[in-house]
């Protein structure tokens, strides 16, 4: 008798589950996985620097089309704009934006834009034969306060709205400065530069 319940107990210990290592590769993938996030958004631009100074800028000739509404929209109506001046044999410099509201203080379909191409001085005319929601806006040479974000993806543009923006608008705070609508210039996988400009605030008494 003792040793059939020694020969049980000995199969017992010889048969007895082992512990899964699927914990440790669970934990292992979510690492592999935040890694690779953080990396992505360390290439769009989530960490770098943003330095605003005060630089004369301009002049700059537009093309441009006003949008209402979402600013998501942004993407499809600067490739609308593109189009268009490709019709007319218009090689543009870069993409840009001029962003009326703040998102946060306005209604998305109240959010007002007008966004579109840099382009050269010389080829003013020819926007003259394109419809008449696409317009020619000369910006004269300017002082502004300037910052500068990477732009290497999609993600970027929204990255530098969150890094950029607070920036401008503590450096004009500090100046005593309008906050105004600033300039926003894309050159593709380059940067995105950013131009508000310089309005002094006016002082009580001259109100």
């Amino acid at each position: 008798m003792a040793a059939r319940r020694s020969r049980k107990t000995a199969k017992k210990v010889t048969t007895a589950p082992r512990k899964s290592g699927g914990g440790q590769t669970t934990l292992v993938v979510v690492l592999l996985v935040l890694v690779v996030v953080l990396g992505y958004l360390g290439y769009a631009g989530l960490f770098s620097p943003v330095t605003v100074s005060e630089q004369e800028t301009g002049p700059f000739s537009l093309m441009l089309q006003s949008q209402q509404g979402s600013y998501r929209q942004t993407p499809a109506t600067i490739e609308a704009v593109r189009a268009a001046a490709r019709s007319v044999g218009v090689e543009p410099e870069a993409a840009c934006g001029i962003f009326l509201d703040n998102p946060r203080e306005v209604k998305t379909a109240d959010l007002r834009a007008q966004v579109g191409l840099v382009i050269a001085a010389k080829d003013r005319e020819k926007i003259r034969r394109l419809p008449a929601a696409i317009t020619y806006k000369h910006l004269e040479k300017a002082k502004c306060l300037v910052a500068e974000f990477p732009f290497r993806a999609g993600l970027s543009v929204w990255l530098g709205v969150m890094r950029v923006y607070p920036a401008l608008n503590q450096a004009a705070a500090a100046r005593n400065l309008e906050r105004v609508p600033a300039l926003e210039i894309y050159r593709d996988h380059a940067t995105i530069t950013y131009l508000m400009p310089i309005v002094p605030k006016e002082s009580p008494a001259a109100k």
